[in-house]
Parts: C-alpha cells; structure tokens; sequence
C-alpha cells in the first residue's frame, strides 16, 4: 500500500507540471498572437502612409515640382529635384550632390510629405527618358496624366522614374514602411 500511495502522489505531481506547462505555453501564445496584431497593425498604418505618399509624389512630378496638396509637401532641393524630373541619372551632376543621387532614401530626399502623424521621405533614383507610350496622343494642348480635369500638361518626352519611400511615424520610430516604385509619366 505504501508504494501505491507514493505512485500516486508522483502521478499528480507529473500531471500537474504538465498542465502548468500547457497553461503557461497557452499564456505565452496569447500575448505573443497580441504582439504581433498590433505590430501589423501599425505596419499596415505606416505602408498606407507610404502608399499616399507615393500618390502625392507622382503628382508632384506631374505638377513638375509645385505642392498640388496646399503645403503637405516640401521639395527639399527644388533644383536638384527638377534636375531629376527632367534629365537621366548621368546629367543630374553639378545640380545633385553625391547623397542626393545614391539610392538611400534616407540621405537627402527629395520631398518630405507629412501625413498625419506620419512623415514620409520620397527619393527619385533613376530618370529613364522616352520609354513610356503616350497612346497617339499629341503634344498640343493640357491633358490630364496625374489629375483629372486637365490640370497638368504632360512633358514632351516621356519618362520613367523610380522611387524610393519612406514612411516613419512621428510618435514612434519603429513604425516603418519602405516601398520602391516605378512612375511612367
């Protein structure tokens, strides 16, 4: 009888350990699963800011260099940014510094666009001229490529640009975002 007891008590104890490990690992996935929640919570947050910032540089561009938003919009180097609109990669210099033409949005963007509490970075990396089909249409009058209505005249040659985007929270620094893009205009 007395090794049935001491079978018994160790039985108890072996069942009780494993249900302290089941709850504990239950306990550990639940606030893990609302971790992880709130960091694609404001991940989603932040790429939404990129994505309408990427909306607001392309009409930027469009609007060759003008805020069309009414002032959400800083070109940071409104001569080294036309200078990128307007030419291929190769003829940004003198108008460029080395940090203006290197990939790194971070150094040196071109624009910085606040949208509520985010701040976004917009830099060009590369202007491609004469690759984008106008579809026959000509030259003669404004048309709308960016804006509806007729607000921006289209340039005369056609070009593609790539971007590079930021977007980081004003109140939190790990909330990021980063998109690259290619823009036919």
């Amino acid at each position: 009888m007395k090794d049935e007891r001491g079978i018994a008590l160790i039985t108890a104890l072996v069942l009780a350990m494993i249900s302290m490990a089941i709850a504990t690992t239950t306990w550990y996935m639940v606030l893990k699963g609302t971790e992880i929640s709130g960091i694609e919570k404001r991940f989603t947050s932040a790429l939404g800011a990129a994505k309408g910032g990427l909306q607001i540089a392309a009409k930027v561009i469009g609007s060759e260099g003008t805020d069309p938003t009414g002032g959400l919009v800083t070109v940071n180097d409104p001569t080294c940014f036309n200078k990128k609109i307007e030419n291929m990669k190769i003829d940004w210099s003198p108008e460029c510094s080395a940090s203006q033409q290197n990939p790194y949005v971070t150094d040196s963007p071109d624009l910085t666009i606040t949208l509520g509490s985010y701040r976004v970075l917009v830099k060009i990396i590369s202007t491609t001229l004469g690759t984008t089909e106008l579809g026959g249409i000509t030259e003669t009058g404004p048309r709308g490529v960016v804006a509806p209505y007729n607000m921006v005249r289209a340039l005369t040659d056609p070009r593609l640009y790539r971007l590079e985007v930021r977007s980081e929270s004003t109140t939190n620094p790990l909330d990021t975002a980063e998109l690259t893009a290619l823009y036919a205009y």
